[in-house]
């Protein structure tokens, strides 16, 4: 699943727009009347624009296009599946960085103090106790929720293993456990951040955002495998992490 280029939509009450697929880039400050957009965060035009869109790798590349992310303080990693069992994990650490004007590659997380029931049944695919690293992750940027107006949309980004189907392989105890599929994240819209809180949503094994908007709901979601006979089941994800980007990046909706 990925978001689709431009194209029109007529909703229910008679609106027609056009929809474009959103960006990662910088909005960045023009002489007057030389930009496209009026404000800095690239939404809006007039006729004394004084703010132009540069596509992270564009006519103006970002020149340093890592980010980190770390866990904000006080909280916890959650994997639930829709059979009520759970994971946690009290840390979590991760790399990664923009690939493309849409996407994400080579993220991987490394999840710390992991376990499954009694904390004693520490979780772990290295030799550190209760340490559990991903595989690399790619992710595509698209719209999770359409508003009249494109600059009120919902953006989110889908991560998911960038070779093969498994995003994670680790024993909790003696038990071996398999995760595989995509899981979406809420991104915030239209502002050029350095520093952003980024939090994963579920309910009862149920992500918050299962798909991009006009895609088949459920169609690749988060599955988690429990033991060697154990059937994948859906999984949700909860964790508030903090992501600091090397420079100054917006997902933007309208461009």
């Amino acid at each position: 699943m990925t978001a689709k280029s431009k194209y029109e939509e007529t909703g229910t009450a008679s609106i027609s727009y056009t929809v474009v697929t959103p960006e990662f880039g910088r909005c960045l400050k023009v002489a007057s009347g030389k930009g496209k957009y009026k404000t800095a965060t690239c939404t809006t035009t007039t006729t004394t624009n004084a703010y132009e869109w540069y596509p992270a790798f564009g006519r103006e590349p970002l020149k340093e296009g890592h980010f980190t992310t770390a866990i904000k303080s006080s909280t916890r990693l959650l994997l639930e599946t829709k059979g009520k069992e759970k994971l946690y994990c009290t840390g979590q650490s991760g790399t990664g960085e923009y690939s493309g004007a849409s996407t994400v590659a080579g993220v991987i997380l490394t999840l710390t103090g992991c376990y499954k029931g009694a904390s004693t049944d520490h979780c772990q695919s290295t030799n550190a106790e209760g340490e559990i690293v991903t595989n690399a992750l790619g992710g595509q940027l698209g719209v999770v929720k359409r508003e009249a107006e494109a600059s009120k949309d919902k953006l989110g980004l889908q991560l998911k293993a960038a070779s093969g189907e498994a995003i994670a392989e680790f024993k909790c105890a003696s038990t071996p456990v398999k995760l595989r599929g995509s899981v979406i994240v809420e991104v915030k819209a239209n502002s050029m951040l350095s520093t952003v809180i980024v939090t994963f949503a579920q309910s009862k094994g149920v992500q918050k955002w299962t798909d991009f908007a006009g895609g088949t709901a459920n169609e690749d979601v988060l599955e988690a495998q429990i033991g060697e006979a154990g059937k994948f089941e859906q999984t949700g994800l909860a964790l508030t992490t903090i992501q600091t980007n090397e420079e100054k990046v917006e997902a933007n909706s309208v461009v």
